[in-house]
């Protein structure tokens, strides 16, 4: 099983969109016919904010969990 199909039976999506990331990027620099290049070149941008959104959620969480352990004091 590949890593996007790994991530995606594990139900774990910051693994998923890394290894599409990762997928795209490589096809990219492997070079894509010119009909196709639009098109990932977009998905791997969109992946990407995806990604950065993903972490930023994440980050918050754990800040929020952070200020809540603080107060319980």
């Amino acid at each position: 099983m590949g890593a996007i199909a790994t991530a995606a039976a594990n139900d774990d999506t910051e693994g998923m969109l890394v290894a599409m990331r990762d997928r795209l990027a490589k096809a990219l620099d492997d070079g894509v016919p010119a009909r196709e290049l639009a098109s990932v070149s977009k998905r791997l941008v969109e992946i990407h904010k995806d990604l950065e959104a993903l972490r930023a959620a994440k980050q918050q969480a754990a800040d929020e969990k952070s200020d809540a352990e603080v107060e319980d004091f």
